[in-house]
């Protein structure tokens, strides 16, 4: 090893000519130095230069150009790196026993004054990398961690950014752990991301609010503001979930349920106050689009579901939030524009067309249905009697209201074909009335109460001219069914063979 000076009281430059290969005798070395105590190199007046004849920072090191306003300045010309990674600044330290927390760099710089600032930061790259070939990748931050058998770290934070150390006076308008400014798309060939996972099984963990187009999210994401970009169809410029492929990577057999896009958990509503919510729901849909500048829209959707079944395990309400009759209500008030045969509250619209894709050429179909019914089975906890029970049930014809005249209601009306009923048809399933009742048959045209009526004892209702009357209590050939003759309460007996 070379001789090697130790220098007690430190080493200072005042009164010392610079030492330079001139004045170093050839095979000494002034480094390693063994300082005692509290030795230390310093120059007071002058700055230290390390393979730089002419420091231009308080420490040099190489021979590259550095600027005043550098605490440490590394320049240095590179040639070919065959066999090791380099660095500018390299810390290697090993502890065997650390009380308190450690940092490898440690900036605790401190502005003052009444001027103005542009920016102050801690950390700052700014590469320029030219006339190269293939370069795998640019980082201007770069974390690994390695740990070996036996060690606990609780929490591993490749990049950690806190606030409950700051002291904070005066005003600070916007605090940022983490600010990405706007890259140019036009400087990348195949895309620019602020930020990039790359694993799909890592997950991402935030605990805090995440705001999207927006700077005070009031949820834990939220996404809002006004935005502008090139035309666009069925793909969300809000939150869009594109088609993909899912690869089960483990699973066997059958598979109950499995959800691609999209999924909501049942949430619980607690308070630290008793309260009473009418309202509660996993989704919210404020309304459908509504047009802007230069925007007429034609049909307004809140959901719209291109293709596919949709399996509600409840029920669903139409119209109303606070009517449940069932698996499907339709119910509360709508106002719209004048309309005719469209129903306003359920309407199958026959004008689309129904293909048989399977049905071998010339066979024969006994029965194909546009809409149906099934048959339901009513079950009880206990044993109960249903006195009338129902596939379709309608309570009446439509009811006049506010400045509304109705010349003829009816219950159903069937505009055009012929009704087959396969079982018996029950008109007024009521007590037969003694005389008729005015409506209680079967009624024939547009011709007020032209039809079939019946009742016990002759008959006194007023019916239309040739309406007919069946008693149920007649005796005799003369007394057992009746027509019309005058338009109001005149019949007439009508003779039966028996």
């Amino acid at each position: 090893m070379p001789p090697y000076t130790n220098f007690p009281n430190g080493i200072t430059s005042e009164g010392l000519p610079v030492l330079t290969s001139a004045n170093i005798p050839d095979g000494q070395v002034i480094f390693p130095l063994a300082l005692p105590g509290d030795g230390n190199i310093t120059s007071p007046s002058g700055w230290i230069g390390i393979n730089n004849g002419n420091p231009l920072s308080p420490l040099h090191i190489g021979g590259l150009e550095g600027t005043p306003q550098s605490g440490i300045a590394v320049g240095r010309n590179i040639g070919w790196l065959a066999d090791a990674d380099g660095h500018g600044i390299s810390t290697v330290e090993n502890f065997t026993t650390i009380g308190r927390a450690y940092a490898a760099y440690d900036d605790q710089g401190i502005m003052s004054g009444t001027g103005n600032y542009n920016h102050r930061v801690s950390f700052q790259a700014r590469p320029i990398i030219s006339n190269i070939g293939i370069m795998t990748r640019v980082s201007h931050f770069d974390s690994l961690l390695d740990t070996t058998a036996g060690t606990h770290v609780t929490h591993a934070r490749l990049f950690y950014a806190q606030d409950d150390r700051a002291v904070v006076s005066g005003t600070v308008d916007n605090v940022t752990a983490l600010y990405i400014d706007r890259f140019d798309p036009t400087k990348a060939t195949n895309g620019v991301w602020s930020i990039r996972q790359v694993g799909n099984d890592i997950p991402a963990w935030f605990d805090g609010m995440i705001g999207m187009g927006m700077q005070a999210p009031v949820a834990q994401i939220n996404i809002g503001g006004a935005r502008s970009w090139s035309s666009w169809t069925n793909t969300s410029r809000m939150l869009a979930v594109n088609a993909t492929t899912l690869t089960d990577t483990d699973g066997t057999g059958t598979i109950n349920q499995r959800v691609t896009a999209l999924s909501l958990g049942q949430s619980t509503l607690a308070a630290a106050n008793a309260e009473t919510i009418t309202n509660a729901m996993t989704l919210f849909i404020q309304g459908p689009p509504q047009p802007g500048t230069n925007v007429t829209i034609t049909n307004q959707w809140a959901t719209w579901i291109a293709a596919g079944k949709s399996y509600f395990g409840d029920g669903f309400n139409v119209g109303s939030a606070t009517v449940f009759g069932g698996m499907a209500t339709i119910a509360g008030s709508l106002s719209a524009p004048s309309w005719t045969t469209v129903g306003k509250y359920l309407t199958v619209i026959g004008a689309g067309v129904l293909t048989d894709t399977s049905s071998a050429a010339s066979a024969t179909i006994t029965q194909r249905a546009v809409n149906s019914l099934g048959i339901t089975n009513l079950a009880a906890s206990n044993a109960i009697t249903i006195s009338n029970a129902h596939t379709l049930y309608i309570s009446g014809p439509p009811a006049a209201g506010a400045n509304t005249t109705i010349t003829k209601a009816w219950a159903i009306y069937a505009a055009n074909g012929d009704n087959f009923f396969g079982g018996a048809v029950v008109a007024n399933a009521v007590p037969i009335p003694a005389g008729g009742t005015i409506g209680a048959g079967y009624l024939f045209s547009t011709v007020a109460n032209f039809g079939i009526f019946f009742g016990s004892g002759a008959p006194t209702l007023s019916a239309a001219k040739g309406s007919l009357y069946l008693r149920s209590d007649g005796s005799g050939t003369g007394d057992r069914a009746y027509i019309n003759t005058n338009g109001t309460t005149t019949w007439t007996p009508l003779t039966t063979a028996a």
